[in-house]
């Protein structure tokens, strides 16, 4: 009788945002992952995007982007509960870091690649513009 191993499941859940969400970089940083949904951190922000809110004082904001799966599990990152575009809740690891948003350019391109809120596009484009 041949007994072989089970075929055990490394795969792995993570969340980019950013510049970090354009297609190249995944392909270099993280091979095999493949796309699940759009979604956003839940109750939080990442550092870097919260600011001030049409003229309001400074207000946090979400933050959206990816949801990946990739076959192996990332390094040891940071890690939070999500919510799809779709109402899913989950946990995910986080591999983008707040200098991802630095570039508001590259930032709004990838943002309008992957479709994301149309409303959080627009916040992204209003503060790109103030910008500059």
């Amino acid at each position: 009788m041949d007994v072989s191993e089970p075929d055990i499941r490394t795969e792995s859940l993570v969340f980019r945002y950013g510049r970090d969400m354009a297609p190249e970089a995944i392909a270099a940083e993280t091979p095999g992952a493949r796309f699940v949904a759009r979604a956003r951190l839940v109750g939080g922000t990442a550092t870097g995007i919260a600011g001030k809110t049409d003229g309001a004082g400074p207000e946090a904001e979400p933050v959206w982007g990816i949801l990946l799966i990739q076959p192996e599990p990332p390094a040891a990152q940071s890690a939070a509960d999500v919510i799809t575009d779709d109402g899913r809740v989950t946990h995910a690891t986080v591999l983008t870091d707040a200098a991802a948003l630095a570039d508001l350019g590259a930032v709004v391109t990838q943002a309008r690649y992957w479709e994301l809120a149309p409303s959080y596009i627009d916040r992204l484009d209003r503060r790109r513009t103030a910008v500059h």
